[in-house]
């Protein structure tokens, strides 16, 4: 029942996407597509995938795992899934703020309205230097579907800014059980490798 239940709440969590203009799913091979901006290097034997664009100048590098759908909306600059697994990056105008100070805003914004944005836990972390804002959310407030009781989504947000703007990162995995180490790990990664401006002509 409860893996019923997940896959519900994938295919909720990815009809954010269904305006896509651009979809292209890895298998393994490289990838450089022009219409979403993006450029994935895989490295299998070390056991991770860059993840790169030449247009938007931003850079991280995730876990090796097939099957990853990268795409663009009207919204993001890139939104990706793979199961339980989400990331999202925007780019908005930049401002003045420090990447701790934009990152509190949020915290504050999302607990004031946990009524509809679910979040039980939020705090932020740094990662080497590095703040992250890492939430725990309540799947059953964001569905607002008693039949997703008691099972959690968790978040982290990355924030930099150059010359284009500010840029976030977005990760999002619904926690199933056993799963929180691989949480950890993307959290890890992503963190210490996301970089902007970069590879700028």
């Amino acid at each position: 029942m409860r893996k019923s239940l997940l896959i519900i709440l994938l295919v909720f969590i990815c009809s954010m996407s269904v305006n896509a203009e651009s979809r292209v799913i890895f298998t393994g091979e490289e990838i450089y597509d022009e219409d979403i901006g993006i450029y994935v290097m895989p490295a299998k034997e070390e056991g991770f995938m860059a993840v790169t664009s030449p247009f938007y100048n931003y850079a991280f590098v995730l876990p090796y795992e097939e099957n990853w759908v990268f795409e663009q909306d009207y919204f993001y600059y890139l939104l990706a899934n793979n199961g339980n697994k989400n990331i999202s990056i925007n780019i908005f105008m930049k401002d003045s703020k420090t990447d701790r100070a934009y990152l509190e805003e949020m915290k504050k914004r999302l607990v004031d309205n946990k009524n509809k944005t679910g979040v039980e836990k939020a705090d932020i972390i740094y990662v080497a230097n590095t703040p992250v804002l890492v939430t725990t959310v309540d799947v059953e407030v964001i569905t607002n579907d008693k039949a997703f009781s008691g099972i959690k989504q968790k978040n982290f947000f990355i924030t930099k800014t150059d010359d284009k703007g500010r840029y976030t990162i977005h990760f999002s995995a619904v926690m199933v059980s056993g799963e929180e180490g691989n949480f950890d790990e993307y959290l890890e990664i992503v963190t210490r490798s996301f970089e902007v401006d970069f590879s700028r002509e």
